[in-house]
């Protein structure tokens, strides 16, 4: 499996690239239906990091830790790792998979010119995967409880 990390500066390239304003929590919601459209067309797990339940919906807390000194502000930059004393920043390859490849231009095509807010909102849809976890107050989506969620544009 891919680290979350990766696949969020995978979603920043290409904000870069369209000149597309992307704040920590739109992140997290583009990478949540990211996930939920892989395991969907798939039956595999992108990444092994689990969504929590967290007020403004589903959000990976690597993601978070990463990301939140930008607070509400757009996020200008990559999550970097080090590797022989040069700091670099890895990019899913999307050469590597042409599904990841399909799905992820579904999702960025689909969704990239929402709010935050809107994606949020997308995310609490009745009897989905945040609103099952919140309810039994386990606060971790549970996969299955993904894979049954509607997609959002065509409820």
């Amino acid at each position: 499996m891919i680290s979350a990390l990766y696949v969020a500066n995978t979603i920043l390239d290409k904000a870069f690239n369209e000149n597309i304003q992307i704040t920590p929590m739109k992140l997290q919601k583009l990478i949540y239906i990211l996930y939920k459209e892989y395991i969907k067309k798939t039956g595999k797990s992108l990444f092994s990091e689990n969504f929590q339940a967290w007020q403004y919906g589903p959000v990976l807390e690597s993601v978070y830790h990463q990301f939140s000194g930008y607070k509400k502000n757009n996020i200008t930059d990559y999550y970097y790792t080090y590797k022989n004393g040069e700091r670099i920043y890895t990019l899913i390859d999307e050469k590597s998979s042409e599904e990841f490849t399909n799905i992820l231009a579904y999702v960025w095509n689909n969704y990239k010119n929402f709010s935050a807010v809107e994606l949020s909102n997308f995310t609490h849809i009745n009897d989905g995967a945040w609103e099952k976890a919140t309810k039994n107050k386990s606060y971790i989506l549970k996969d299955e409880d993904i894979i049954s969620e509607k997609d959002y544009l065509w409820n």
